[in-house]
């Protein structure tokens, strides 16, 4: 395997503070790391974007920001859901980690599914011209037959990304589904991997596999471990 450099690993990264105890503090801190180390973006919850946004301003730092959508079970109406990534565009964010309705995957009702994304996806459109949509399908309750329904689902609806998980559920991101999606996608749309990506073995096995962007709360952690047992700068 060909190593890249530090800075291009960095790049790779979406860096994310989601939990519902995080404090304006934890936020800035984490969005600084963000800025200093060239993370591809930083992601939060929409109730902290605020936050973020401003402390990116103060810093005059560019930073693609995410605001997570309906996190972390997907069960808000798809309407809320627009207008939650709507607003959170309006805000400062231009990317967006929505969750799937899993209910309706898990009903099979693969329509509904693709036009909640769609919904969604106009409504970024109309705030946020070239705004990122990441789609987090949770892997770890699909099936497989599931999974290439999801991938299917979000290319027709025009995302961005599939993303495998939301850290959140019973699993993370897992090297197999990196494959599948990029089997069945062919190009069509982008891969992220998220859930349980802690170290730099984790982090480079995803990249091999196909994924474009990899969510981590422990970007710092990787990245010190790709210098010390990978001798990367």
């Amino acid at each position: 395997m060909k190593y890249l450099t530090l800075k291009e690993y960095a790049a790779y990264i979406d860096h994310s503070t989601l939990l519902p105890t995080d404090t304006r503090k934890t936020v800035e801190e984490n969005c600084d790391e963000s800025i200093r180390n060239g993370y591809a973006c930083f992601c939060v919850t929409p109730a902290t974007l605020g936050w973020a946004v401003d402390y990116a301003r103060e810093k005059k730092a560019k930073i693609n920001i995410s605001a997570a959508v309906a996190f972390p079970h997907g069960t808000s109406m798809a309407a809320v859901k627009a207008f939650e990534a709507s607003e959170s565009c309006r805000e400062g964010a231009n990317e967006i980690d929505m969750v799937m309705n899993i209910n309706l995957a898990k009903q099979g009702e693969w329509k509904a599914v693709r036009d909640e994304i769609q919904l969604v996806r106009l409504a970024m459109s109309d705030t946020c011209p070239g705004s990122i949509l990441k789609v987090i399908v949770e892997t770890c309750l699909l099936t497989a037959g599931e999974k290439e329904r999801a991938c299917t689902a979000c290319i027709d609806a025009g995302a961005d990304y599939i993303k495998t998980s939301t850290g959140f559920s019973t699993g993370g991101a897992a090297v197999e589904d990196i494959g599948l999606f990029k089997r069945i996608s062919e190009g069509r749309i982008k891969i992220k991997a998220s859930g349980g990506i802690k170290t730099a073995e984790g982090f480079l096995a995803m990249i091999e596999a196909g994924a474009s962007r990899i969510g981590t709360k422990f970007s710092g952690r990787i990245l010190a471990e790709l210098t010390e047992k990978y001798r990367i700068i």
